[in-house]
């Protein structure tokens, strides 16, 4: 091989075993709550804060959210303010933040008519 081809191959075996190599450094967010609410992302540790309006369809997604722990605060058109503690994002994963009452509910069986 010459040497223009050698240079050629070696940097395509770098770029394709460079990519294998990256890590993730963010994760996402999801959740639901009322319409027009609003929604604020915030990390201590890292300064991060993103404030972001929740869908009319009830539903919420934030992406590229550096790793690490965030208090999600939810703001209701009446005022009234919940904040969740310490939501943890994973790098490449999904993290859950809802409204308290809005999440997903379980119903048990319990056998009785």
């Amino acid at each position: 091989m010459t040497n223009p081809c050698r240079l050629t191959v070696f940097s395509l075996l770098l770029a394709i075993t460079g990519s294998a190599f990256t890590q993730a450094t963010s994760g996402n967010i999801i959740g639901d709550g009322n319409p027009g609410d609003t929604v604020v992302i915030s990390g201590d540790s890292n300064g991060f804060k993103r404030e972001i309006s929740i869908k009319s369809d009830g539903k919420y997604k934030l992406r590229h959210v550096p790793i690490g722990s965030y208090h999600i605060t939810f703001i209701q058109a009446d005022g009234k303010i919940i904040t969740l503690q310490d939501v943890q994002v994973r790098p490449d994963a999904t993290s859950r933040a809802s409204t308290p009452g809005k999440a997903t509910e379980v119903s048990e069986n319990t056998g009785n008519p």
